[in-house]
């Protein structure tokens, strides 16, 4: 039997790995031990890489012949430098076939830290009596929301297992237990009106800020349980659509620039237009106020601004501008439909904006109608107006094929759409049809459009803006 020897070397196709022929080199008087060794040898050479041991001549020489020949078909080999023997071996590592394996985050952790040393948070604490295990508590539950917002046993596992917050700290380790930040949860909320004046002191000298406008608006939030037992969590008219859940009531005042002056929490069944004034008093006695060298104006929404609560402004010595409820639109519908006297501006998108300034005594209005936002709403009664009557006939098909025939139900359905639907639902009026020969069993549904157009269906785009400023033109107005 007869062995004819190839060089080969071994690569990754897209079916696997398998051999590519470099050299042929047809027979060779060698044994079995001594095909390791010269393939060793080649290997070597080809590389780059120098060798201390020599094995017997007739394999070295064998493994030059076949280097050389090698040589002249392929060239230098990559990490070859001239004749030098004693050139450090060197290494080539496919990007791809790297992994990563224990890693953590470390740059926005870094940012956090930084402005926690910015606003003095820790001497906040102390200020407060936390200990410095608290403090350190108190950033991994601040740090942990600002990174990765979540639960406390999501901060938790971000702590132990995403982060390389553990690394800044000298008291707390990875192996944090989420029942710790609850409470230090509970220290910080019986300590919030401290800490939210100093935070708001440090945060003035921080960036020299100047208060002449306060936005005061309010949000809730729901849970999922029942929260039998909570004095806060109450019933009410949720903005995310869960009205099926127990809520409470964020209130947040921020300044010009978006930082946070105040905060409040309330129960989910708060009246919002009720807070105003408690709000305004709180205000009133923080250092904050007193050191302000004037007053600034406050800008609400049109579920806070009722006629009390803008009486409220004027007696206290505020400024104001609120955007008003919905009907004040119509009080001026010659004015939209014609836009005489309008001037023309435009909002930070380039989009075409309609102002006109009314002064009144000691009040100003401002008409405004955005093209932009009138497209958008638009947009929305049509999608409203179309999901709407799409469920009623299918109801009405329901009803037609026997599926549900008795009024009570039929009326529990249609309330429910109605509440989904509002004021769009309200432009037709439903009536149930009864069978000839049953009349206690409803048939179909008569859906009659009463023509009546909601004030957004109607006027599109429009909205008035009241304000005691009246010496500000009607596009300062609008961009306050």
């Amino acid at each position: 039997m007869q062995y004819y020897y190839e060089l080969v070397e071994s690569i990754r196709t897209e079916n696997g790995s398998t051999n590519r022929v470099l050299l042929y080199l047809g027979k060779l008087e060698i044994t079995l031990a001594e095909q390791k060794t010269l393939s060793s040898i080649i290997d070597r050479k080809v590389k780059g890489f120098s060798r201390e041991v020599r094995f017997s001549d007739k394999i070295e020489e064998l493994a030059e012949l076949i280097y050389q020949k090698y040589k002249q078909k392929f060239g230098r080999p990559q990490l070859e430098k001239g004749n030098d023997e004693s050139e450090e071996e060197q290494y080539t590592f496919l990007k791809e076939s790297l992994e990563t394996g224990y890693h953590r985050s470390i740059g926005l952790e870094l940012v956090g830290m930084h402005f926690w040393k910015m606003l003095k948070f820790e001497k906040i604490l102390k200020s407060c009596d936390f200990s410095l295990s608290q403090i350190e508590l108190a950033e991994i539950a601040i740090l942990g929301r600002l990174i990765s917002p979540g639960s406390e046993k999501h901060t938790v596992w971000w702590f132990n297992k995403q982060s390389s917050l553990a690394e800044f700290l000298q008291l707390e380790k990875i192996g944090l237990g989420k029942d710790r930040l609850y409470r230090i949860g509970d220290k910080l909320l019986e300590h919030k009106s401290e800490i939210e004046r100093s935070l708001r002191k440090n945060l003035k000298s921080l960036h020299t800020l100047i208060d002449r406008v306060y936005l005061y608006d309010l949000t809730n939030t729901y849970f999922e349980g029942n929260k039998l037992n909570s004095t806060l969590c109450k019933r009410g008219k949720s903005k995310e659509k869960r009205d099926d859940c127990p809520l409470v009531t964020l209130a947040l005042v921020v300044d010009q620039d978006g930082f946070p002056v105040f905060s409040k929490i309330y129960s989910g069944n708060q009246s919002e237009p009720l807070t105003l004034q408690e709000v305004l008093a709180e205000l009133k006695d923080s250092e904050d106020f007193i050191d302000r060298c004037a007053t600034p104006a406050i800008v609400m929404d049109r579920g806070i601004a009722t006629k009390d609560n803008i009486l409220l402004l004027e007696q206290e010595g505020y400024k104001y501008f609120v955007i008003e409820r919905r009907n004040s639109v119509k009080e001026f519908a010659q004015e939209f439909k014609s836009l005489a006297g309008f001037s023309e501006s435009k909002d930070k998108h380039q989009g075409k904006l309609y102002l006109k300034k009314i002064v009144s005594d000691t009040k100003a209005r401002v008409l405004v109608y955005s093209e932009a936002r009138a497209i958008k709403e638009r947009g929305i009664t049509t999608r409203w107006e179309k999901n709407f009557l799409e469920d009623i006939k299918r109801l009405n098909d329901s009803i037609q094929k026997g599926n549900i025939s008795t009024a009570d139900k039929i009326w529990v359905k249609i309330g429910r759409l109605k509440e989904k639907y509002g004021s769009t639902a309200a432009n037709y009026e439903i009536q149930l049809q009864p069978s000839n020969s049953a009349p206690q069993r409803i048939e179909s549904l008569i859906i009659t459009d009463r023509h009546k157009k909601s004030c957004k269906a109607e006027f599109p785009g429009c909205y008035v803006i009241e304000t005691n400023h009246t010496d500000f033109s009607a596009e300062e107005i609008w961009k306050v």
